[in-house]
């Protein structure tokens, strides 16, 4: 993706989506006999390593396995049986666990490869999941670390298909041989010689060509769960008839008001409601929170459930989850630059426009969108956007998702809502991530009574870099709001001196200063911009404590985006207009900050020995700084009675005697 977003962030979305392209592989299943009970599917990225392959793995919940148990003997079904019942106990995060040793249970079944005929065994194991793929494995140990070690696990044949990159063409004992992403294909008839990338696209058309695969894409993505007990939310659009349920005629049918392509009629009884009555609005109801007794708030209303079968026309009920709160975040930046536009709710968004146009800005539109399309235009998608990481997977690609499908329904010109995306760090307190789970919350009102809400404020910015976060210690708000104080009384001090400049070094200071904060806000670097302002301050102390007041109104502009209080009160003492927030950032002299001296080091036999402040010109020319530092005091006492064997020069940077 060409987004302005850190790799970490693009990388967690593209492994959650986890598009995998590949083919699914069918094969038969045979008992000891040979007879056939019944078909695998399994799906691979690499079949070009299929003539390798000795083993297949099921999950315990493939819809073979059930009939599996039925077709073997009794010892070995009960061992199958419990096997199964264990898996089944355990998360899935311990299931696919990395590291964790392979367990599984032989069915005494085989799946025949059709490209050797091959019969190879058929395991049931934990570390296959019926979410992932087909939920069925197909091994090929030589050439997959997992696969290699359920083989070893397992005493299965190891056959090496794929050339090392090293020309290693031995077999396969050891992990440190396993060849996944790279080689040139052997012992794999039609394909030997070949590089596995063509091979791979061989061994497809020629699996679908002999009707034993066929291509497909798979993803990770999980379907989007949205359903909460609970009152506030969108209302789910669903309507459940206990009579259509009763008599489960099990058929779609047409329903005044649906588009065809969105009539539903399941063997359950439900129902989407028909887009005529869309949106479902929330009740206003007192008793929104939850209760003690699981029910929904909503299911106590039968004024809001209570409603018509749009199949029956008999009585049917209302679901009364309600969307989860991503569904709202997944558009919120939509409706916020047009949250004038009250209007009437119930017209807000019927539904996709299906006339084919992709242009949604005449006023017929813009009476049913829920924002304003020219406001749209003119102020998103979004420049910059700052939050968490944690939201990676979650609110940030599916506000991704849902901007797409608004782009592709015509609702929108654009199909990335945040082109840049800035993840801050997090705030550490007792040595633990602060949340509400762990009890380490700190609340700001206790902070803001004591030191004032700018000084927490300097201080959150203060104590670390902005995407890495710090700890958070109530000692070093006090040294925050201290520095508050000094800026106060800096103010007041040069506010009754009324001074109309600064002097040399107190200007020249702010001028650079200028440059580096500026560039330090651009750059989201709060922490050190806020050290180069208390530099600054530091200098004004040690030159009396008193700054000129077109120098101080520039100070103060600068300080102002991150102690907003502050700076308003003190520009509004400096007879500034109305707000210091409206004003725009400081200019600076370029000719100002450049420096027009250099500091070289002076060294002998490579110590540290004095540094000379000399011109840019000097700093430059190796006989100049010789005798400069020859004349030096703190170095000649080094040199003195000595032979000077040789004279290192870097220019601008140091001279070194060797004595």
């Amino acid at each position: 993706s060409s987004l302005d977003w850190s790799e970490k962030i693009k990388v967690a979305q593209t492994n959650w989506i986890g598009k995998k392209e590949g083919i699914n592989i069918t094969y038969d299943v045979v008992d000891e006999s040979g007879k056939r009970i019944g078909q695998v599917t399994c799906f691979t990225t690499r079949p070009d390593t299929n003539f390798g392959a000795t083993f297949v793995v099921l999950a315990p919940e493939y819809p073979l396995v059930s009939h599996v148990l039925t077709v073997i003997k009794k010892e070995e079904r009960v061992t199958l049986t419990k096997y199964i019942e264990a898996a089944k106990a355990k998360s899935e995060s311990t299931r696919i666990a990395e590291g964790q040793a392979k367990t599984g249970v032989f069915t005494h079944l085989y799946c025949i490869n059709q490209l050797t005929g091959r019969r190879m065994p058929l395991y049931v194991s934990d570390f296959v999941l019926m979410n992932v793929g087909t939920g069925a494995v197909v091994g090929v140990p030589g050439h997959d670390t997992r696969d290699f070690a359920f083989a070893i696990q397992f005493d299965i044949p190891i056959i090496r298909v794929v050339e090392g990159i090293d020309g290693d063409t031995s077999d396969i004992s050891q992990a440190e041989q396993v060849q996944e992403n790279a080689g040139i294909l052997m012992n794999s008839g039609f394909l030997n010689g070949m590089d596995i990338h063509k091979a791979m696209k061989e061994m497809m058309d020629y699996l679908e060509e002999k009707g034993w695969g066929k291509r497909v894409t798979t993803y990770h993505l999980r379907d989007w769960l949205l359903s909460r007990q609970r009152y506030w939310g969108p209302p789910i659009p669903m309507i459940y008839c206990k009579t259509c349920a009763k008599n489960n005629k099990g058929e779609r049918m047409d329903v005044p008001g649906y588009p065809a392509s969105n009539a539903l009629r399941s063997n359950a009884g439900w129902y989407t409601v028909p887009e005529s009555e869309l949106p479902v609005l929330l009740p206003r109801i007192d008793d929104y929170k939850p209760g003690d007794d699981d029910i929904a708030p909503l299911a106590k209303h039968k004024e809001f459930y209570e409603t018509t079968c749009p199949g029956c026309k008999g009585k049917a009920v209302r679901e009364t989850d309600v969307s989860d709160t991503f569904l709202d975040s997944s558009w919120y930046f939509l409706r916020y630059p047009s949250v004038h536009r009250d209007g009437d709710e119930s017209s807000f968004l019927r539904g996709p426009r299906r006339s084919g146009s992709a242009s949604h800005s005449d006023s017929a539109d813009r009476d049913v969108l829920p924002w304003d399309p020219a406001i749209t235009k003119r102020w998103l998608p979004v420049h910059m956007y700052t939050g968490g990481a944690e939201h990676s997977v979650l609110h940030l690609m599916y506000s991704r998702f849902v901007t797409m499908a608004l782009k592709d329904w015509g609702y929108l010109t654009f199909e990335e809502p945040f082109l840049k995306f800035y993840a801050h760090g997090l705030v550490i307190k007792d040595g633990a991530k602060m949340s509400k789970s762990k009890g380490n919350v700190v609340t700001p009102d206790e902070y803001i009574k004591l030191y004032g809400s700018d000084a927490l404020r300097l201080y959150l910015m203060f104590m670390g870099p902005f995407d890495q976060g710090g700890d958070f210690r109530d000692t070093a708000m006090e040294g925050m709001f201290r520095w508050v104080g000094r800026i106060w009384r800096m103010a007041q001090a040069s506010c009754r001196k009324q001074s109309t400049s600064s002097g040399a070094t107190i200007s020249s200071a702010l001028e650079k200063a200028i440059k580096r904060i500026g560039d330090d806000i651009e750059k989201r670097r709060y922490n050190t911009a806020i050290a180069g302002m208390m530099e600054f301050t530091n200098l004004v102390a040690d030159e009396g404590g008193v700054v000129g007041i077109p120098d101080l109104k520039k100070f103060i502009l600068m300080l102002a985006p991150f102690a907003p209080h502050l700076t308003e009160e003190l520009w509004n003492q400096l007879g500034g207009k109305f707000s210091v927030h409206t004003q725009p950032w400081p200019t600076y002299d370029e000719s100002a900050i450049i420096e027009k001296t250099v500091e070289v080091v002076v060294q002998v036999n490579g110590k540290l020995r004095d540094a000379l402040t000399v011109t840019k010109e000097q700093s430059m020319n190796q006989n100049d700084i010789e005798k400069l530092a020859k004349k030096s005091g703190k170095a000649q006492k080094f040199l003195e009675g000595k032979a000077i064997r040789k004279v290192i020069f870097i220019p601008r940077k140091l001279i070194n005697f060797v004595v």
